[in-house]
């Protein structure tokens, strides 16, 4: 604007030269006019439409850049310097700039008035979809005296214009009051206010400002004359940061800028937007800044009281140097949106960047503090690191390469980066790594020894490379990612050490692992994968997650081989426990769902060798085959057959059901390790279980039922006077409910001469104890007997009933002992027993 107003003057001044020259020609007038106005405004082009300078008068109209017309007219005096009284106008709809168009609406009407050393300016209208009012004393080509009024002007439009269009929009309102503006000594204030602010999210995108939407924003500035600077108080504010600027200072010519600064983000988690990062909290940044608009020179100085400790920042053109003292890493953690990893710790050190254009820096950071052992186990158990650790790393440029190091140590492990190059200008990046563990009983109680793993790092535009090799794991470890493809290569590795490593639960002891993996394309898991495994499952272990197994190790033999096709892994695998085979044919896993599904069939020659498992010493061999599926819930069928007759089962999650049909229950009986109490055939059976609350009900009928020969038939047949191991019972059923190892049951069998019941009955599973009362109805005539401990060899004792006394009486008398048994039993218990005596 202050070039434009300057047209009228210089024309006018370039015209008097002319006149008075040996070129006033009219037909030469426009030309060197045109001429001397290009020197006096360089990069503009002035046109003429109309030059008319008289004795007492001067008329002139024409356009800048072919688009800004303008028109000055009125009377001049030509006498001892020309004397101004002229009325102008400047109007532009519109303004092309570097190819593109913007809209001015500028429409000024004004007047000049006085010599060209001495020149009143007045001017009012409209520009920039605002009033604008003004008025200037220039002195030759130098304002010393301004006062500005604008309202509303279009922020976009002026922004466009200074070359940083699209932006930001808004309204700004500028107030300049400058009665002496002699860079000596100014006087005055200029405001700013911008109304309805907004960060455009479009045109901040090539600046690498990522808004999802457009951002709201206020601004207001005041700049003050004082001495020979202007100072002043800026503020900027949104929802998603703030900037202050208290102690803003410029010189008289606005070239150089410098102010103290505070910046506050009030919520980090707004950011991300912009950082593309989950951070939280609160951050503050103070310090001073200094701008030289002439050469772009910047100077910053940052601290922040966020980090805890001292971190602070210089920053002087290209230059750039922080330096960190105690910066709190839980603090930092904290910011990043991590869980606390470390529970204390400190950063110490120091960046310097000779040129932070191209990356051109140095660096010494060291870092020391503990871990939080709780938030590792989530993370991973067993990781590698624990305790009081240390972290040093050191770097320098040259000529466009980083070299670098790094050692970290802990109470657990060691791990050293060597010879790292890093390439700036390809992002090539390489290294030498190195793993060292002194004591594997720091990551599992059961083993002992140093592992150490070493390799390579490889990045480059052809793609990533990382390899390393092991021979702590009692064998032979190797593995190599370059690009898409992965190759893992283990021989005699020891596969607890394995486990331990990858923060498993330490479930084999000892033993030999083969396994090799070839995927070509890691991505999308296509390849191909095969094992082979002979170790021992640790009975701990077992124990944990098996409440029947004793505790005891169990041999293992193990191999399996599959394909991967991207979107399903297809294998068969097989297994062998001692005298237990269990083969999985067709293994079918779907990545994208997790889920599982494959036949299978189970193999036992005999149940005795399960004891570790089972708790129990069964007996006998086992067969079944089904289905094993698992979709979030696990789900298990299964059938044979079995015992002389078929059974089958369904478990889904904790719920299992389970039939029978036609099983022998001698041979059952003698399978479970119990005593052949009974012989017969189960018609039908049924039985329910939940596995997490242990509780379950139980059912079964049979047919052709006996009992066999035991302390219970024996007591039975002395009382019945008959045999009661002879009796065939067509009918029997069983009812019972499981609560944990007790099972509360019902039983009723029917042979042709007796019935045999129990209710209530109490048999203690884990331990083979019953408790019960034993009915017996012989024609009318009921027994009972009291069954009590060990399953094998309880103790029977017959309980009085009417059918009991009744018997004795009858053998008393029958064997004329009551004579002989009333010297010897009192008359007190003789009279208890009436029936007898």
């Amino acid at each position: 604007m202050k070039k434009f107003l300057f047209v009228p003057l210089l024309l006018v001044v370039a015209v008097a030269g002319v006149l008075f020259t040996s070129l006033g020609q009219k037909a030469l007038l426009i030309p060197v006019a045109e001429s001397i106005l290009a020197k006096k405004l360089p990069g503009h082009k002035i046109r003429f439409a109309t030059l008319d300078p008289g004795l007492g008068s001067f008329r002139a109209a024409g356009r800048v850049d072919d688009q800004i017309a303008f028109e000055v007219s009125g009377p001049v005096s030509w006498l001892a310097g020309p004397r101004l009284d002229l009325h102008y106008t400047i109007d532009a709809p519109s303004y092309t700039l570097r190819g593109r168009r913007y809209r001015l609406d500028l429409a000024i009407r004004g007047a000049l008035r006085g010599t060209p050393g001495d020149l009143n300016v007045t001017g009012a209208g409209r520009g920039f979809g605002g009033p604008i009012d003004y008025r200037t004393l220039l002195r030759g080509e130098r304002i010393v005296d301004t006062h500005v009024r604008a309202e509303g002007l279009k922020l976009a439009g002026l922004l466009a214009l200074a070359g940083t269009g699209g932006v930001a929009a808004g309204r700004l309102d500028v107030v300049a009051d400058l009665p002496q503006v002699d860079p000596r000594h100014p006087e005055g204030r200029v405001d700013l206010h911008v109304r309805n602010g907004m960060l455009l999210a479009k045109g901040l995108a090539p600046y690498g400002v990522a808004l999802p939407e457009n951002l709201p924003f206020r601004f207001d500035a005041t700049l003050r004359a004082v001495g020979r600077l202007f100072k002043g108080d800026a503020r900027f504010a949104s929802e998603l940061l703030s900037l202050h600027l208290p102690d803003l200072a410029a010189d008289a010519g606005l070239r150089v800028f410098k102010s103290s600064y505070m910046v506050r983000i009030p919520e980090l988690s707004r950011l991300a937007v912009l950082t593309h990062a989950p951070l939280r909290g609160t951050l503050v940044v103070r310090g001073k800044g200094y701008y030289d608009r002439r050469d772009g020179r910047m100077q910053l100085l940052a601290d922040t009281p966020s980090l805890g400790g001292d971190l602070r920042a210089f920053l002087d053109g290209k230059r750039l140097k922080v330096r960190l003292r105690r910066i709190s890493i839980p603090r930092v953690l904290s910011m990043l949106s991590q869980p606390r990893y470390v529970a204390s710790g400190t950063l110490d050190g120091t960046v310097v960047s000779s040129n932070i254009r191209s990356l051109a820096l140095d660096y010494d950071l060291h870092a020391a503090g503990s871990w939080n052992s709780k938030a590792l186990a989530k993370l991973a158990p067993n990781l590698p690191i624990g305790g009081p650790f240390h972290l040093d790393s050191k770097g320098k440029t040259t000529d466009g390469t980083l070299a670098f190091d790094a050692v970290y140590r802990d109470t657990r492990s060691r791990i050293r980066l060597e010879e790292g190059r890093f390439v700036t200008a390809s992002g090539s990046l390489e290294a030498k790594y190195r793993i060292d563990v002194p004591d594997l009983h720091s990551l599992a109680p059961t083993l002992h020894g140093a592992f150490a793993l070493a390799g390579k790092v490889l990045h480059g535009p052809g793609g990533t490379r990382v390899s390393g090799s092991s021979s702590s794991l009692g064998g032979s470890a190797r593995f190599a990612l370059a690009g898409k493809r992965l190759e893992v290569d283990l021989q005699n590795v020891r596969p607890d050490k394995l486990l331990a490593i990858a923060g498993q639960e330490p479930w084999f002891a000892g033993g030999a692992l083969d396994l090799k993996l070839r995927l070509s394309d890691l991505a999308e898991k296509k390849g191909t994968v095969s094992y082979r495994l002979a170790s021992r499952l640790r009975g701990a272990v077992l124990k944990r997650h098996i409440s029947t197994a004793t505790g005891e190790d169990l041999p293992l033999q193990s191999r399996g081989e599959g394909a991967l096709d991207g979107v399903k892994l297809s294998a068969k695998a097989e297994a062998s426990l001692p005298k237990m085979r269990l083969e999985l044919p067709k293994i079918v896993y779907r990545f994208a769902s997790g889920s599982l599904q494959t036949p299978y069939t189970l193999a036992v020659s005999d149940l005795g060798a399960l004891r570790p498992l089972s708790g129990k010493r069964y007996r006998g061999p086992f067969h079944v085959g089904g289905t094993i599926a698992y979709a979030k819930t696990l789900r298990v069928s299964g059938n044979g057959k079995e015992w002389g007759g078929t059974f089958d089962f369904r478990l889904a999650g904790n719920r299992l059901r389970a039939g029978a049909r036609g099983i022998r229950i001698e041979k059952l009986l003698y399978a479970l390790g119990d005593p052949a109490l009974l012989e017969g055939r189960i018609e039908s059976a049924a039985f329910g279980y939940d596995t997490a609350a242990r509780k379950g009900k139980l059912s079964a009928t049979a047919r052709s039922l006996r009992f066999v020969q035991s302390p219970f038939t024996q007591a039975a047949s002395l009382v019945l006077g008959r045999d009661l191991s002879r009796e065939i019972f067509r009918t029997a059923k069983l009812d019972g409910v499981i609560v944990r190892d007790l099972l509360t049951f019902d039983f009723d069998s029917r042979s042709k001469n007796l019935r045999v019941w129990i209710d209530k009955g109490k048999l203690d599973t884990a331990h083979s104890r019953i408790d019960t009362k034993v009915r017996i109805d012989h024609h009318g005539k009921v027994y009972g007997f009291q069954v009590k401990g060990d399953l094998s060899h309880p103790l029977v004792r017959p309980l009085m009933t009417d059918a009991l006394k009744s018997r004795i009486g009858h053998e008393i008398k029958k064997h004329k002992l009551d004579k002989k048994l009333k010297k010897v039993i009192p008359k007190g218990l003789r009279k208890a027993l009436p029936g007898l005596f």
